[in-house]
């Protein structure tokens, strides 16, 4: 079927982003169908981890210095999909 006739993720990607990275997402679907759940999974990996980390590393500091915290796991989370794309 095509892009535009099923209601899914992929449609409301190729319609509302533009056009060179709707290209470029469908064509990662196309080449790989399971990309999506294949990032997903990096990313609730990477994420999990990341907490874990920051958590075991900050011990009680970690709620004076939650901004930190977040934007280590924010980039490395950035980093992880950029990878996996």
């Amino acid at each position: 079927m095509s892009v535009n006739v099923r209601p899914s993720v992929v449609r409301a990607v190729s319609r509302g982003t533009p056009q060179a990275f709707s290209r470029a997402f469908v064509g990662r679907l196309m080449a790989d169908p399971a990309f999506l759940y294949k990032l997903a999974f990096e990313q609730v990996v990477t994420i999990s981890a990341a907490t874990m980390y920051e958590v075991a590393h900050r011990g009680d500091k970690l709620k004076s210095e939650w901004d930190l915290a977040l934007s280590n796991i924010a980039q490395l989370s950035l980093a992880n999909a950029l990878t996996v794309w």
